[in-house]
């Protein structure tokens, strides 16, 4: 593993250490580790949901064009939704 110097806030700074003294952790290099791993699978869920969103988008764009207006399409989405609830 590479060492990396980095530097925290007062506040971060305050939180890993007391992450640390109450043995939740090892290390704040630990806690570091944790949070990059949280932001990477975070971004991996949103690049994930952007993909079907523009898949959708794609397949709404092929499907031509509605007759209804959309207030007829606000009335049907709550007709069903009030179905489902």
């Amino acid at each position: 593993m590479a060492n990396v110097h980095i530097t925290l806030n007062p506040l971060l700074l305050e939180y890993t250490s007391k992450k640390v003294k109450s043995g939740g952790y090892s290390s704040k290099s630990e806690i570091i580790n944790e949070a990059l791993r949280q932001m990477m699978e975070k971004d991996l869920y949103l690049n994930l949901q952007i993909e079907r969103l523009q898949k959708e988008l794609e397949k709404g764009e092929k499907s031509g064009y509605s007759e209804l207006d959309l207030d007829n399409i606000f009335d049907k989405a709550k007709a069903k939704f009030k179905k489902t609830s």
